[in-house]
């Protein structure tokens, strides 16, 4: 099965949305430019294969000498068949734990049922969701705070425009400084590699796949974003970035944003990591609702097999 597997790449686009959309699939890492962009060869490789009717979405990576294989999703649709091939992969490895990177609430059950005490759920994250017709609108005092930091933006009469390629090379010196003011060793930093990847082949996509705007004051790019559709109904705010000096930038960036996004029911806003600052400034915006996603992982021995922490 995995000899048969082959290498994600944007065109792959139209195809796994129709495979995600019919399994009712929502969450943030079911935007496929994320997965596009997550693929960072040689040390990461997200790989595609159908078997037995279902999509399997794999990681290979490759550290040192040591190389593994696990499923970046569960199994798509996850039916008695998925299950073989979930058993296969790890039986037909030498591996002792097959993990599953991204799993949602329905999968996590089904899977939870099938494996029993072999499977261990950990919570990964609470997505956030939005509706974006309330956070372009901005009304009521629940957004004061918000709406202040917009305009004190507003005064530095700032352009918020669709990105460019052309404009690429100033994103990516945004991002890295960026990440030179945040520190390396900071927690969210975890999607610099897939960041920088968006970044530079953004324009492989169509525009209804992803979209790209990005925030010019004076003469200098301040803030970029990428976003798109998971599905009819629902967008991903995929990335975000903003020059962390110029006070009230990423919400005004956010706004504009969500604005661009307001034909969507929902806008999936990925989680906040467990991070009390991140947390406050994603509860400003007045989510919705949550959607709760975990990790798995499969052993070739039971092990004692759930936790919410």
């Amino acid at each position: 099965m995995i000899s048969r597997a082959k290498e994600i790449h944007p065109s792959d686009v139209s195809y796994l949305r129709d495979r995600f959309s019919e399994s009712a699939k929502s969450s943030w890492a079911y935007f496929i430019p994320f997965l596009t962009s997550y693929n960072l060869p040689p040390r990461r490789r997200i790989l595609l294969v159908d078997y037995l009717g279902s999509t399997l979405v794999l990681q290979h990576s490759r550290r040192e000498s040591k190389e593994r294989f696990d499923l970046v999703l569960p199994p798509c649709p996850l039916a008695e068949n998925a299950f073989q091939a979930i058993e296969g992969m790890l039986q037909n490895s030498s591996q002792e734990v097959l993990r599953m990177l991204w799993v949602d609430k329905e999968d996590a059950s089904a899977l939870q049922s099938k494996f029993g005490l072999r499977l261990t759920l950990h919570l990964k994250d609470r997505e956030y969701l939005y509706d974006p017709k309330s956070v372009s609108r901005l009304q009521g005092r629940a957004y004061r705070d918000i709406r202040k930091k917009i305009n004190s933006v507003k005064r530095l009469s700032p352009n918020f425009r669709r990105m460019k390629m052309s404009d690429a090379l100033r994103a990516r010196s945004l991002h890295e400084r960026w990440r030179t003011l945040q520190g390396r060793s900071r927690d969210f930093l975890v999607d610099w590699g897939y960041t920088k990847a968006a970044i530079n082949n953004f324009h492989l996509f169509n525009e209804s796949d992803i979209d790209a705007w990005c925030v010019e004051i004076g003469r200098d790019l301040v803030a970029f974003a990428l976003a798109g559709p998971i599905d009819e109904k629902t967008a991903c705010f995929f990335v975000a970035k903003s020059d962390i000096q110029i006070n009230g930038l990423s919400e005004y960036l956010r706004w504009k944003v969500y604005a661009q996004l307001s034909n969507y029911m929902v806008v999936n806003d990925a989680g906040d990591l467990g991070i009390e600052g991140l947390e406050q400034y994603k509860r400003k915006f007045r989510p919705i609702g949550f959607n709760s996603v975990y990790t798995a992982r499969l052993d070739r021995k039971g092990i004692p097999g759930f936790s919410d922490r």
